[in-house]
């Protein structure tokens, strides 16, 4: 397993459209030990889940001096289950979380989904752009899989590794973030 070292990761926590961040996140990431100035609050697109992930990517691919990339949903909780994450066995490794389909979700033991995940710099520059999008059946009338997928199909066709590890708690789209936290908007979109 590789350890990663979280003076050396670049923090990029998508909070649309708000700004508003799980007090639990960013605890998590300085008591981990990411210094302040690697962690970036962006906002994203708003109406397109799809475009505020590719944006986090390629702000991210900007800071050439991180071995690893972690990207994070503003509204994700961390907790001791999480800390595993920093093991990173997999050149894309996730937490386990809700998503909007539940737990049914981490059925595959490469399954990959973005609540917060880590990649190994190295490997996130071997992707080409787009890095996520939604995949549809035959007439685009319907969606047949989460953002996440076109990801993972990507990888695993360059020969890198997708997975996941321990857990944290989320409560996805439309869940009230009463007790978050507003970041100033200064220090949203400024790759440091």
């Amino acid at each position: 397993m590789r350890k990663i070292d979280p003076s050396k990761t670049s923090v990029c926590i998508i909070a649309n459209p708000d700004l508003r961040v799980t007090p639990e996140l960013l605890l998590w990431l300085l008591d981990s030990g990411v210094p302040r100035n690697n962690i970036l609050v962006h906002r994203g697109n708003d109406r397109d889940q799809v475009a505020a992930y590719n944006s986090a990517v390629e702000m991210s691919l900007k800071l050439t001096s991180v071995t690893h990339h972690l990207f994070a949903d503003a509204d994700i909780r961390p907790y001791e289950a999480s800390d595993c994450i920093w093991e990173a066995p997999h050149d894309f490794t996730c937490l386990k979380c809700d998503t909007e389909v539940g737990l049914a979700s981490w059925n595959h033991k490469d399954s990959f989904h973005t609540g917060l995940w880590v990649a190994r710099s190295a490997a996130l520059r071997q992707m080409k752009a787009p890095w996520f999008g939604w995949t549809y059946n035959a007439a685009h009338s319907q969606i047949h899989g989460c953002v996440c997928e076109s990801f993972r199909e990507s990888a695993a066709s360059l020969g890198l590794t997708t997975g996941n590890v321990g857990h944290a708690h989320h409560y996805p789209r439309g869940s009230k973030l009463p007790d978050s936290i507003c970041v100033k908007t200064w220090y949203a979109g400024k790759a440091r």
